[in-house]
């Protein structure tokens, strides 16, 4: 079963990434000012998935608690054919092994996906590690739900180098992505028996290093590269069951959704 999961998350993911980013096509912009209009909005639909599925639950331990789990997340973007996005949908924005730790009311965890090939021309890579601490140690009231305050850092790059056709002829497009996300909130929980539910709130502050190709009219290409910041108020809610973890959330006008496994102890 546990295979299987990882199969189906791994599946989606390639598949989703490699036709999502197989039509990107930043050749006819020549600086970081002209282009960050044309590609906000899919910006910002990466770092509302990369951060899915990061925290779900309040709780921590008081002694020790290890868990390890997988997960996934997606998130909408709409279209754009001035970039080769031709239609509204959803982008598969992170698969990754996750693995926590906590002691004494923390919990800390790393989340990491090593750099894969997705098809011939696309790469992708994530890491990422995270803290919270649980404040319902300060709040002496049976029945109350668990809360935590949570900081984390996650990147998340995507590479195309592939052979695009422009006015000028053709070019490798040279496309390199890096995504680096640091976000602040607060996380709310409450578990009954084998299932669970949460919320969570905060701010995700994101600077995005960006690289690409122009066409020249002599038939040649230029390196363009920049960087843009861009800060969001995020929000999600989601379940637990029995190891199935499932979340749904938005930041801005973009939504996510995640799906994930994990066992602790």
């Amino acid at each position: 079963m546990k295979k299987i999961i990882l199969i189906l998350f791994i599946t989606l993911f390639c598949t989703g990434t490699a036709f999502s980013m197989d039509t990107l096509d930043f050749s006819d912009y020549d600086s970081i000012n002209v282009i960050k209009p044309q590609v906000e909005d899919l910006n910002r639909s990466v770092y509302t998935g990369m951060n899915t599925l990061t925290w779900t639950s309040a709780d921590a331990p008081t002694v020790f608690g290890f868990n390890v789990g997988l997960v996934s997340g997606f998130s909408s973007f709409k279209a754009n054919p001035d970039i080769g996005i031709e239609k509204d949908g959803y982008l598969p924005t992170i698969a990754a092994l996750q693995v926590g730790l906590g002691t004494a009311g923390f919990e800390a965890y790393g989340r990491v996906l090593p750099e894969m090939e997705l098809g011939s021309d696309i790469k992708a890579q994530a890491l990422g590690f995270g803290l919270k601490y649980n404040l319902s140690g300060l709040f002496d009231v049976p029945g109350l739900p668990d809360f935590a305050l949570f900081g984390e850092y996650n990147t998340y790059d995507l590479k195309q180098n592939r052979d695009i056709t422009t006015d000028y002829g053709t070019i490798n497009s040279g496309i390199d992505l890096k995504f680096k996300s640091t976000n602040f909130g607060v996380l709310i929980s409450k578990s009954f028996a084998i299932l669970g539910i949460y919320g969570k709130a905060g701010i995700q502050s994101g600077v995005t290093d960006m690289q690409w190709n122009r066409a020249l009219s002599d038939g040649t290409a230029d390196m363009v590269t920049g960087d843009f910041s861009d800060s969001q108020f995020a929000y999600a809610v989601g379940l637990t069951f029995v190891g199935i973890k499932a979340e749904a959330g938005a930041r801005g006008s973009n939504y996510s959704f995640g799906l994930g496994w994990g066992i602790g102890f």
